[in-house]
């Protein structure tokens, strides 16, 4: 790495006594002042971009620490834990696996990116008393469809009902048919 550096400084010697020997060192400077500019610039440019969507991410506060946030082009969800100057820090939800727990594993996610990315926010009205989710449930062909579906809309509504802290306020806020959907496949095989 040091070698390097004498190499990169040597030949810059070389070459700016040779444009100093032909008497050129002030068109020389003005090339070399014009192409560390545009390299500068060049170089900057993530840093300032991820500069400015944190500010944005400051002042317009898309999402806070502890919300749930999906990148859907990049496959990823995770909870906000820490939102830096540079990199906005997540705890990735699912992974791999593909559940809705949080698995351990720190992402940092370039701010950059909030410009050019598409972000979910699944908790971003704090005062709605409730979050959509999905659960995937297989019944056989065999069993009782309209049965099922009444024990597993009952058991969702007294695990709601259960779940929160004021439970008058809880029942007002569930529909009274909740909603369910069945997607068949075209045929059993």
């Amino acid at each position: 790495m040091l070698g390097r550096i004498y190499q990169l400084v040597a030949g810059l010697v070389i070459v700016l006594g040779l444009a100093y020997a032909f008497s050129q060192l002030s068109a020389f400077g003005s090339f070399l002042s014009l192409f560390g500019g545009m390299l500068l610039g060049w170089s900057l440019q993530a840093p300032v971009s991820g500069f400015a969507a944190w500010v944005l991410v400051s002042i317009k506060r898309p999402f806070r620490p502890g919300d749930r946030i999906q990148f859907p082009n990049l496959s990823l969800v995770g909870d906000v834990k820490d939102v830096g100057i540079m990199y906005t820090r997540l705890d990735q939800v699912g992974g791999t696996i593909g559940s809705e727990e949080a698995v351990g594993c720190s992402i940092l996610v370039p701010n950059a990116i909030l410009f050019s990315q598409v972000v979910i926010n699944y908790t971003v009205m704090q005062e709605a008393p409730y979050m959509l989710d999905e659960v995937v449930v297989r019944i056989t062909y065999d069993s009782d469809w309209n049965r099922a579906e009444l024990i597993l809309v009952d058991l969702a509504i007294r695990y709601v009902y259960s779940y929160r802290a004021g439970a008058a306020s809880a029942k007002s806020s569930v529909r009274r048919t909740p909603c369910s959907r069945t997607l068949l496949p075209a045929s059993p095989s």
